[in-house]
């Protein structure tokens, strides 16, 4: 038993170390999870044969919950099918939306956190064709695999604030930067533009985000058009001082090596 924990935390961590899209990382784990599975059948067997009844019966419903997700994984993750038995869905109909999704349930942590660290939303300039262009992006990515949709019949069928997977903001003058985003790293389109009021200030993006597209009201699917959100550091009062500081001493230098 420990061998096979061993095996099955070394193989965690090589998945780790991959970039492997959600979809064939869940894949991995789902096949993953049935050498455990199949290792307590092995030991019903010799709670049976050894009359080891009550533990028999309690290993034997440990394995019919693991062999009914087993099987319900399956189904969504290589077949792209929800069953008729899953009980998952009567958490996302009685449970409320940000009860099932953690980015939401984290919102105030998050907040707090980017209140911290000082992080703010900048305005993008988008190209006047951004919405074509990001709407056909995302869609690929989500027939990719790249972007996972979730299974609720209610709220956004992609998660609020999903980070972008494919994305690229390059610096193309003083006060300006270009955002680029695509299916891939080796093919990026541009989508829009930031621009930057102090020229000394550089960007440091913490991420583009993802936020509309379809969802679900009502048992009824309606589409909402996607947006990008983009998140950057703000630099604190404290680092604008340090800053005004490191100039000024470079300033004083220049000027001590001229006389």
């Amino acid at each position: 038993m420990t061998l096979l924990i061993d095996l099955i935390s070394s193989f965690h961590k090589f998945l780790g170390y991959l970039e492997i899209s959600p979809k064939y990382l869940n894949r991995a784990y789902t096949i993953l999870s049935v050498f455990p599975t199949l290792y307590i059948l092995r030991i019903i067997y010799g709670l049976w044969l050894n009359q080891h009844y009550g533990q028999f019966l309690l290993y034997s419903a440990v394995f019919l919950i693991l062999v009914y997700f087993i099987v319900l994984n399956t189904l969504y993750y290589f077949f792209n099918r929800n069953s008729k038995f899953d009980i998952t869905q009567l958490f996302a109909k009685y449970l409320p939306e940000d009860a099932l999704n953690i980015q939401d349930t984290n919102e105030k942590k998050k907040t707090k956190t980017q209140s911290d660290l000082a992080i703010t939303e900048v305005a993008i300039d988008f190209r006047r064709d951004h919405h074509l262009l990001l709407e056909e992006t995302i869609e690929q990515c989500l027939n990719a695999g790249i972007l996972t949709k979730r299974t609720t019949k209610e709220g956004y069928v992609l998660p609020k604030d999903t980070l972008f997977p494919f994305y690229d903001i390059s610096k193309i003058g003083t006060q300006e930067y270009v955002i680029r985003i695509g299916t891939s790293y080796q093919r990026l389109f541009e989508i829009g533009r930031v621009r930057i009021s102090s020229a000394e200030e550089a960007l440091k993006p913490v991420g583009l985000f993802i936020r509309g597209g379809d969802f679900y009201m009502n048992n009824r699917l309606f589409h909402e058009p996607y947006t990008l959100k983009l998140l950057i550091h703000q630099p604190t009062q404290q680092q604008i001082q340090a800053d005004k500081t490191t100039t000024l001493s470079r300033q004083s230098r220049r000027q001590l090596r001229h006389q």
